[in-house]
């Protein structure tokens, strides 16, 4: 990607270089996940890759611009590496902020009941799943299909009975 001069000097006014931090931090609009933002129009740039490419050269397709440093909002270049999803992946699992680290430190479902052996079902579209809490659903989905059922067939049968009246009459 090249950036016309303006660009780069709008680029680098949304950075932010604090004596006593490490990282150069981006101040411009964030996305979704934390990361930098910088809009070229029409398109929407991560910060961090625009620093990198600006500073060290193009990136190799299908390559990732990584962190170091583990701050999403740097865009410091020396902070910055090319790598594999892999090898990202791999980074966020070692600074504990995969996902996946998050979940298996938990020890109770969002209802507060334990994750033993026992009390818990692994499925793999959705991980971890708290047996006491799939019981009490699956006892609610019993209880409204049989008071729908139940209602379901007193309307019917009041039905039926108006409909014969009226086919006597």
């Amino acid at each position: 990607m090249t950036l016309s001069d303006k660009h780069v000097e709008r680029f680098w006014g949304y950075v932010e270089k604090i004596a006593g931090i490490d990282c150069w931090l981006w101040t411009g609009t964030q996305g979704r996940h934390g990361y930098g933002v910088f809009k070229v129009r029409p398109m929407m740039y991560r910060a961090h890759r625009i620093a990198y490419e600006l500073i060290k050269g193009e990136i190799p397709l299908g390559l990732n611009v990584c962190h170091k440093c583990d701050t999403p909002l740097c865009v410091r270049p020396d902070h910055l590496y090319v790598g594999t999803q892999k090898q990202n992946i791999g980074d966020s699992i070692r600074a504990r902020r995969h996902t996946s680290c998050l979940l298996a430190e938990r020890t109770h479902c969002p209802q507060g009941h334990e994750y033993s052996p026992g009390n818990v079902r692994y499925k793999r579209a959705t991980g971890r799943q708290c047996r006491t809490c799939e019981r009490e659903r699956n006892r609610l989905d019993r209880l409204v299909r049989s008071e729908f059922w139940k209602k379901y067939e007193r309307e019917r049968s009041t039905r039926r009975r108006s409909a014969a009246k009226a086919a006597q009459q």
